[in-house]
């Protein structure tokens, strides 16, 4: 059997072919995945990030239903851009895709939903009028809608006596206000939304619950 021996020259030579190879195979079969977060708001900016290393490469993201900062056209070129800032505009079907297009293959896509401002809801019966120390009647308010893509509420129902300084209510976190004693003065009520996974809060309404003068007793001198 004939030995062949390789030079020095040789031997460097397929050192680099197989290092290059190499390089090239793993570049290629490289996992690419974007991190961020995939329920937002319109109109907020996020950022948005590949996992993984990518030295040298060409990078190029692109955002439909959004625009990205430093970008045009909706997409924005760089070498080892990494992170990206992206605005989302309402409506459906948003998505953000990073594609490598120099210094290997690969490409990875996340899609978004882009959720509603928060609503508060609307109480129903704004305006009642009661005799004095008499119950008012149950304020009904249309139950919250809005602020994330799978919201939880808490309510507070608040009151005021000037319509402008409100607070807190106890024990009246229902999506209505039922009322267990009569009132003697006029008053002002709304309520409160927080939608907790997001933070965003909201007030719904006022409702007036008017409060007539307590009746005059015979021989007594009538309230100032």
């Amino acid at each position: 059997m004939t030995h062949r021996t390789l030079n020095l020259k040789q031997s460097k030579y397929i050192l680099a072919l197989f290092i290059a190879t190499a390089f090239s195979f793993k570049v290629q079969a490289q996992f690419m995945s974007i991190f961020g977060p995939t329920c937002v708001n319109a109109g907020t900016q996020y950022q948005y990030a590949l996992t993984g290393d990518y030295p040298g490469m060409g990078i190029n993201w692109c955002v439909t239903g959004g625009t990205i900062q430093g970008g045009s056209g909706g997409c924005r070129f760089g070498t080892n851009l990494k992170n990206v800032f992206v605005t989302w505009t309402s409506g459906t079907g948003r998505s953000l895709t990073a594609t490598i297009t120099s210094g290997g293959t690969g490409s990875a896509t996340v899609n978004v939903t882009v959720t509603v401002t928060l609503n508060a809801g609307t109480i129903s019966n704004t305006s009642q009028t009661i005799a004095y120390g008499a119950t008012p009647t149950t304020l009904s308010c249309a139950v919250a809608t809005g602020g994330h893509c799978t919201p939880s509420y808490n309510y507070q129902w608040q009151s005021s006596s000037d319509n402008v300084v409100f607070s807190d209510l106890s024990d009246s976190t229902s999506q209505n206000l039922s009322f267990s004693s009569g009132l003697t003065q006029t008053t002002y009520f709304k309520r409160k939304v927080t939608e907790v996974l997001s933070g965003s809060i909201g007030y719904s309404n006022t409702a007036t619950v008017n409060v007539n003068p307590p009746p005059i007793v015979p021989g007594s001198s009538s309230p100032s």
